[in-house]
């Protein structure tokens, strides 16, 4: 109930479609997009390594958790609100550069607590299938809430900026309701807590010192780079060029996420029988084929199936999730017990700075695709999403080489 309840909540916060139509309501710069989004995944990467030794003597995952969920849900309900007051382009562009990274660490913390949860409370001979049936329960209702919200904010399209923004803020506050219950379903888990657990050090080295886990992290590093290479001008390209309307993109998004979340308890069987990676080969292999094709056939609308499902955004998808959930498992399963808390900050700095760096990335090769195409934005964009292919072969390379790692260990 607890993930139901929660998946209600982040229905708007932590769906990068709503924030983006957010911010072109708002009319910032398109060229400072990824730039946004890579600070807002990259300061809470660095600031959750200074945390984790503290939380970890707090010894309140359970409190920590609800908390931050909360916080996560409720700072960037004050963006619409801001753009309510002002229509200043360079105050609204601060407020999401502050808003945005400050909700943003707050997901990180609490993401990262339920991942030390999750370990200390499922059986492990079933674990990626446990992590599995629960990432289909957290995100199942975001998606079934996320097309109504969609559409309504299309109806009110023709509105001026205070009505819209207005309408904006109260959908927000309406998902933040839904963490009042969830709150009181995760207060009534029970952690337990081994007796050193406050004073023991921490070894935050101890996962790159591991060659599985290095490889792991590594992977994640790459799957997220190529996650905000494709997130950061997508909603773009089919906003302004390809002319979808907000509904027929989240329709799109929240079809594929559904098939994702109803096929994780699968993903994870296939990697409990497979091992991690087999899997992570097959997963790279079909992303790069759905970007080569995408670009291959462009503006060929019959291509968008298979680029959706091989790839889209390289993360609420079928493919990119089992991938997300694949190196989210692995991470912590591979870890040491007594490292856990070491091995989860490891994979939250990989994760979100991987994503940074990819966000980052993406206003750089913009710009580079602006100077080569002009002030046309479907060339513009076609010659942006030619340029993230070698990224792609850069993470199925490095899946190969975990494979054959692998072997030499067995």
């Amino acid at each position: 109930m607890y993930n139901l309840f929660l998946g209600c909540a982040l229905t708007i916060a932590s769906n990068l479609t709503f924030m983006d139509k957010l911010l072109l309501r708002m009319d910032i710069d398109l060229g400072l997009f990824g730039t946004i989004k890579g600070v807002m995944y990259l300061f809470p990467a660095i600031v959750y390594q200074f945390l984790v030794i503290v939380l970890k003597k707090l010894r309140r995952d359970v409190q920590i958790c609800a908390a931050s969920y909360f916080l996560r849900v409720l700072l960037p309900v004050l963006l619409p609100f801001m753009a309510m007051l002002t229509g200043n382009r360079q105050l609204l562009t601060l407020g999401s550069i502050i808003l945005l990274p400050l909700g943003m660490l707050f997901a990180v913390i609490a993401n990262n607590t339920l991942m030390t949860i999750y370990r200390k409370v499922i059986p492990q001979e079933k674990f990626n299938y446990s992590i599995g049936m629960i990432n289909m329960f957290l995100a199942m209702p975001s998606y079934l809430l996320g097309l109504p919200f969609a559409w309504l904010l299309d109806k009110m399209e023709h509105l001026d900026n205070f009505e819209y923004f207005l309408i904006f803020g109260i959908a927000q506050l309406v998902t933040l309701a839904f963490e009042l219950p969830a709150i009181l379903f995760i207060r009534k888990i029970k952690v337990p807590y081994d007796t050193a657990g406050s004073t023991e050090k921490i070894d935050m080295l101890a996962p790159y010192r591991d060659p599985k886990l290095r490889v792991v992290m590594l992977i994640n590093i790459l799957h997220r780079i190529v996650n905000g290479l494709m997130v950061a001008y997508l909603t773009v390209y089919f906003l302004k060029v390809a002319d979808f309307s907000m509904t027929a993109l989240l329709t799109i998004s929240i079809s594929l996420g559904l098939l994702s979340t109803f096929s994780m308890p699968h993903a994870g069987k296939t990697m409990d029988r497979w091992g991690y990676s087999r899997f992570f080969i097959i997963i790279a292999g079909v992303m790069l084929t759905g970007t080569a094709l995408f670009t291959a056939c462009w503006k060929m609308l019959l291509i968008l199936p298979l680029f959706a499902l091989f790839c889209w955004d390289c993360n609420a998808t079928p493919v990119g999730g089992w991938l997300n959930m694949g190196t989210y498992s692995a991470s912590v399963k591979l870890a040491n017990q007594e490292n856990l808390n070491a091995a989860v900050a490891a994979y939250s700095i990989c994760f979100n700075g991987g994503l940074s760096v990819g966000l980052l990335l993406a206003s750089g090769l913009f710009g580079v695709a602006g100077r080569l195409n002009g002030s046309d934005l479907a060339s513009q964009l076609h010659t942006y999403f030619l340029l993230t292919l070698p990224f792609f072969g850069l993470l199925l390379g490095t899946t190969l080489y975990f494979h054959k790692i692998n072997r030499k260990s067995e």
